[in-house]
């Protein structure tokens, strides 16, 4: 029984109790009263009735507002098993990431690894696994990539049992992530195709998972050489995008940049720069409604936008 049941039981023993006295007469007793201890209150969970609205605002490039969403709620949450917290810590440290904030996102990583370390023997493969995805994502963005591999590996383990997973599409991909950094593109292009079909086989994967797949696998494609096979994964990646975010979107604006990349290895720089001049116009429009220049809305976006940019025609923005 969870300790909220445990105080709610307590609670209405002890009302029944006292209503049992109603109507009776009342009866000398000798000695001192009774010590009557009131229940400790039951935890309320962090509020997380938004979170699919949230993370698909967030994976529409709405960076800034959705972590001005989440902060306060982390900042009220209390100690003890608190699934909606945990899952807003989450999401946090994702987008942390995203902004290229490592410090602000292992902050976060640690109190949502001492969460689940307290839970012990309770805590679930995937909570687990949560974990190890989050630190490796750290040290990937850190340049740590060995270490990386470590973590998602032992986070595929804990969800190797779990087929119907969204994880497991997740550690997979992750691990094709690793393993391209380490120069091994032909593994990463297996574990990253593994990825792909796992997430379209869970019936609760977010569109956004696909559209990584997809753009880690051009990635791939590119670093083998293989400019058709890049430019058919880069088409998929668009309309993917398109289909699942709209066309004013951060997955767009990576779509544009993916197909502009194959463009470039099939020699059609002008076409590239028309391109990368539509992402930029995409980028421009999120960053300037996040209302914040300091935090780019992506800084993967920001980078591959700069490498392409000196790699084709200059393009009006």
């Amino acid at each position: 029984m969870s300790g909220s049941s445990r105080a709610s039981l307590a609670l209405c023993c002890a009302l029944g109790l006292a209503g049992g006295g109603c109507g009776q007469k009342k009866q000398a007793v000798s000695g001192p009263a009774p010590v009557v201890l009131a229940p400790e209150p039951a935890s309320t969970l962090t509020d997380i009735h938004d979170l699919f609205i949230l993370r698909h605002r967030a994976a529409m490039g709405e960076v800034a507002y959705v972590r001005g969403v989440i902060a306060p709620r982390l900042a009220r949450a209390t100690e003890g098993s608190d699934t909606g917290r945990d899952a807003l810590r989450r999401l946090a440290i994702e987008l942390a990431l995203v902004q290229g904030e490592a410090e602000a996102a292992s902050s976060e990583l640690l109190r949502l690894s001492g969460d689940v370390q307290r839970l012990g023997a309770s805590a679930l493969p995937e909570e687990r696994a949560i974990v190890a995805l989050l630190e490796g994502a750290l040290l990937f963005h850190r340049g740590r990539f060995l270490e990386a591999r470590r973590l998602d590996l032992r986070a595929l383990s804990l969800l190797e049992s779990e087929t119907r997973s969204p994880m497991l599409g997740d550690a997979l991909r992750a691990l094709g992530r690793d393993t391209l950094a380490l120069n091994n593109p032909n593994e990463a292009l297996e574990l990253t195709l593994k990825a792909l079909s796992a997430h379209r086989d869970a019936a609760t994967t977010e569109p956004r998972e696909v559209v990584e797949d997809l753009l880690l696998m051009v990635e791939i494609l590119l670093a083998l050489r293989l400019g058709d096979e890049a430019m058919i994964a880069a088409g998929d990646c668009y309309n993917a995008a398109v289909e699942g975010f709209g066309s004013d979107s951060l997955p767009h604006a990576e779509a544009l940049v993916a197909v502009a990349a194959a463009t470039i290895m099939r020699g059609e720089l002008g076409a590239a720069s028309s391109l990368v001049g539509d992402a930029l116009t995409i980028q421009g429009a999120l960053q300037a409604a996040q209302g914040d220049d300091k935090a780019p809305v992506s800084e993967r976006l920001a980078l591959r936008l700069e490498q392409l940019r000196a790699l084709v025609p200059a393009s009006d923005p």
